[in-house]
């Protein structure tokens, strides 16, 4: 599989879970809270970028800054989120991870990054 993916959650033992599952599927990790997304994204190109919106999904400070300064060449934007409708989505290339997701349901959202 061998990617890169930044994983933006709050809950440090979630976003550990997740990284864990992805380094043991050959994927390089980034593990960050909201705060310090920006700030990895303005350094690094992922494969994939897996975030759990940290106020509306439309509000979402990660989402705003992609959507300025990465156009045309947005990564594979993963939200892990409550249940919402494809008319939430802010853009049309980002997919939805609905909680609680399984490992089968994460590697595919990452697979389809590939």
């Amino acid at each position: 599989m061998s990617s890169s993916i930044l994983v933006v959650e709050d809950y440090p033992d979630l976003r550990d879970a997740i990284a864990e599952v992805l380094s043991r599927n050959d994927c390089v990790c980034d593990c960050v809270d909201s705060e310090g997304a920006i700030a990895k994204l303005r350094t690094t190109q992922y494969t994939a970028i897996l975030l759990a919106p940290r106020l509306s999904i439309k509000g979402d400070p990660v989402l705003t800054y992609l959507a300025q300064n990465q156009p045309g060449e947005l990564a594979h934007v993963v939200l892990m989120s409550d249940p919402l409708s494809s008319d939430d989505l802010p853009d049309a290339r980002c997919h939805l991870l609905t909680k609680p997701f399984g490992r089968d349901e994460l590697l595919a959202q990452i697979a389809a990054a590939q």
